[in-house]
């Protein structure tokens, strides 16, 4: 499909030569205002080349205007002006998108126009994975197909527990939503074997165990980062600091840190959710089991973090029972 490209800036022989061998590879529209909106354009727009000079606004003032524009968050942009010593003044304004320096460089712009359609295309495919890792986690939760986790609240957890331990926060947001899919491997596990309200016998026991290997199975089949760290998590979840987990009995530091992180929440979550063989756990006692096990089940120096963060996983827990009990008034 042919892409469409909008100049905004007014016609002059200096940039009409490039821009006509331009539409040789795109639809060119032009507008040599500065539209009140983005809105009429955007169901057709795939980038926007703006000439910063010609528009009669300052640097100042167009990225002000740019501040205001919904729309221009969805397309991605080319700011076209005369090279300044101190660009900064711009970017500081707009973070990550491009900028063209007259005179310009026919080759240049094919290769930067390029770069941000292909960019922008890789940002739009991410967005809709992280949307579908949102649709199956709210499948699993309605329908209780693999987990007694609240996996929302779990979710939280993780990301506040990575950031206190100095994750960036796209990094905490990858293993966040890794929690959300952490179990998928209890897909592979016919109910019957888990959702009793006797104590698990040990072969019970040894067949759930697996669902850690289903897990990392069902995930590893990519070379995507994010499925890649939710396969991780997936297969090392259950290993303990002391080698007494599962599957593979690795110990300390050999247990890859994300793992170690969610493991702490995987534990306290459980707690907190009544199961088919045990009731729930007040708050209180199930951060006092997971503080018991510093430095045998779970790495004690996340479990200091965890400690210094108690306080915001409260507001998360009594947010979510409150939600919960006006689901049950209703």
């Amino acid at each position: 499909m042919e892409k469409t490209i909008l100049i905004v800036g007014k016609k002059c022989p200096e940039l009409d030569e490039t821009f006509d061998k331009l539409s040789l590879y795109y639809k060119i529209l032009y507008t040599e205002e500065i539209p009140l909106t983005l809105s009429n354009f955007k169901p057709e727009i795939s980038l926007i080349i703006f000439d910063i000079n010609i528009s009669g606004l300052s640097y100042i003032e167009f990225c002000e205007f740019l501040k205001f524009q919904e729309e221009a968050q969805d397309i991605p942009i080319l700011f076209l002006m005369e090279k300044i010593d101190n660009g900064e003044i711009v970017k500081d304004f707009v973070v990550g998108n491009k900028f063209i320096y007259k005179p310009i460089s026919y080759s240049l712009l094919r290769v930067k126009i390029a770069k941000s359609l292909y960019s922008f295309n890789l940002e739009e495919v991410e967005k809709s994975f992280h949307r579908a890792l949102y649709v199956i986690g709210e499948i699993s939760q309605m329908k209780r197909l693999y987990s007694n986790h609240n996996i929302w609240r779990m979710a939280e957890f993780t990301y506040i527990l990575a950031i206190a331990i100095g994750w960036s926060r796209e990094k905490s947001k990858s293993l966040e939503l890794s929690t959300l899919i952490h179990d998928i491997g209890m897909i592979s596990i016919d109910e019957s074997v888990y959702q009793t309200t006797e104590e698990l016998t040990e072969e019970a026991k040894r067949l759930t165990r697996r669902h850690t290997i289903y897990g990392h199975k069902i995930l590893s089949g990519t070379n995507s980062p994010l499925f890649q760290l939710a396969a991780e998590v997936a297969l090392y979840h259950h290993e303990r600091w002391d080698g007494k987990g599962y599957p593979k009995g690795l110990a300390g530091e050999k247990i890859p840190e994300a793992a170690r992180i969610i493991s702490v929440v995987d534990v306290l979550d459980n707690l907190l959710n009544e199961r088919s063989n045990k009731k729930a756990y007040p708050f209180n006692d199930s951060v006092n089991y997971i503080l018991d096990r510093k430095g045998t089940q779970f790495d004690p120096e996340i479990i200091e973090i965890f400690e210094s963060v108690i306080p915001e996983f409260k507001d998360v827990y009594e947010k979510w029972e409150s939600a919960r009990e006006k689901e049950f008034i209703n």
